[in-house]
């Protein structure tokens, strides 16, 4: 991909002027006073007509090194704020063409512009909610609904989110073996909190770890529980569950 500054340099002819501004330090950008202005010729006269662009446009590089150093940035996209327009303005994102996505048998596409623009005034939260239609939004969506599905609606989620099943599958398989593995520590946390010798802090327990000759790594449940063992201490009840997984609430 390329960019150009205007129409191939027809507009802009300061590309090394623009080059040696980047290598400076984020120091002496924000202290730059250099400026550039557009060639008075027929491109610009165009945007002059078109846009009503000030015809005695003159822009700074540092300024314009603020508006994108403080541009919205996700994953998904770049979005620039343009400090002429009214506060409080709203980027539209894009929104899949689901109708589209079928009848052209699974080539992807979003809907227009102006049919964007149209379901954002019919519904506010789909302007509010950034990641209203990313697959990770519909994944975690389905995943607090049911979070073990069967392979029939693994398939339509991978619909939905525009995804690969065998990639919607491992997505529910490794957020189960993360919750389950917080749940797990969990336990152990609540197990061990109530022993005489967590009240000890992390530094004093990998002490007594050291003299003990046994491994000090760990979060302070488990250093507590690797000491009590070494001393021959009975281990505390386990833990009863009074409440639920992430999913069962």
């Amino acid at each position: 991909m390329e960019c150009f500054r205007g129409v191939k340099e027809a507009i802009f002819d300061d590309e090394d002027r623009l080059k040696e501004f980047l290598q400076l330090s984020e120091e002496k950008k924000l202290d730059c006073d250099w400026s550039y202005e557009p060639n008075k010729n027929e491109y610009f006269n165009s945007l002059v007509n078109c846009w009503q662009i000030d015809e005695n446009f003159k822009g700074t590089y540092t300024a314009d090194y603020k508006v994108i150093s403080n541009a919205q940035r996700d994953k998904y996209g770049t979005r620039i704020w343009n400090p002429g327009m009214e506060e409080g303005t709203l980027s539209l994102q894009p929104i899949p063409d689901y109708i589209r996505w079928v009848n052209e048998n699974g080539e992807l596409h979003y809907l227009s512009f102006e049919k964007t623009e149209h379901l954002t005034r019919e519904y506010s939260k789909i302007a509010t909610s950034s990641d209203l239609f990313l697959p990770g939004r519909i994944l975690d969506t389905f995943f607090n609904i049911e979070p073990d599905p069967p392979d029939d609606i693994l398939e339509q989620i991978a619909i939905l989110s525009w995804l690969p099943v065998e990639s919607v599958r491992e997505y529910f398989a490794t957020r189960r073996r993360k919750f389950d593995k917080s749940f797990r520590e969990n336990m152990e946390k609540e197990t061990w909190r109530k022993h005489h010798l967590y009240k000890l802090s992390v530094g004093e327990l990998q002490l007594k770890c050291k003299a003990l000759n046994v491994p000090l790594k760990g979060p302070k449940c488990v250093l507590v529980k690797t000491i009590a063992k070494a001393e021959g201490q009975a281990q505390p009840k386990d833990f009863k569950v009074t409440y639920l997984k992430p999913w069962q609430s």
